[in-house]
């Protein structure tokens, strides 16, 4: 069921419905996050032991954390652009930084006048029109980062909570068998020691009848 709606929402989209694709890229994010365990997807995730399947949903939660990611570079970047337009439009005062310009705009001055009014109305409102779009883009970056803070934290969250790998089958019942066989090399020699003349023959036929000599 999860599965199911985890490829339909994410990476499966990016891979046009193509499932191989769909393996391929959810390997590749997960490596580029530093998980490089080989695995191997089932188209069908009824299939799929626990272990495996949490590795998929590991691989969404780090696609999620990927868009977090370019969320805040977009942010960013805009909000770079537009203190980009106000430095050039001569706003802030020497050695202002846009911390200090949006504190000042926030607060009327000491006469009640907005801190722009020093320039004419025309530009008082274009310029004031740039630090409504800096506060906004402002606001979108701390957004973003917050989402992306809260993303990172499901991931740690998913990464301890990953079921063990299962354990390799154990090596006892080879040995057993080993040991078994052993035995059964030695019973035959000490019948062949007591073969008569026709030894080769009796050796032959007890070999056959306990199912033939193992190559």
């Amino acid at each position: 069921m999860w599965a199911r709606e985890q490829r339909e929402h994410s990476t499966i989209k990016e891979t046009a419905g193509d499932f191989e694709g769909y393996v391929a890229a959810a390997r590749r994010r997960l490596r580029d996050h530093g998980f490089t365990e080989e695995f191997r997807l089932d188209e069908d995730p009824r299939r799929q032991d626990e272990r495996l399947t949490w590795i998929e949903y590991l691989e969404f939660e780090y696609w999620w954390l990927d868009k977090r990611a370019r969320s805040v570079e977009t942010a960013q970047e805009r909000h770079e652009r537009v203190w980009e337009k106000i430095v050039e439009s001569g706003i802030p005062r020497p050695g202002e930084t846009r911390e200090e310009l949006l504190a000042s705009h926030a607060r009327p001055t000491a006469d009640g006048n907005s801190p722009l009014t020093r320039h004419s109305a025309r530009q008082e409102a274009s310029q004031g029109k740039l630090i409504d779009r800096l506060k906004r883009t402002a606001q979108v970056c701390k957004a973003a980062k917050a989402a992306e803070t809260r993303q990172l934290r499901l991931v740690e969250w998913a990464l301890a909570q990953m079921p063990r790998k299962p354990k390799p089958p154990s090596a006892g019942p080879a040995k057993t068998g080993n040991k078994r066989r052993r035995q059964e090399d030695d019973d035959d020699a000490a019948d062949d020691d007591e073969a008569d003349a026709g030894g080769y023959a009796g050796k032959r036929w007890r070999l056959t009848a306990k199912g033939g000599p193992a190559d």
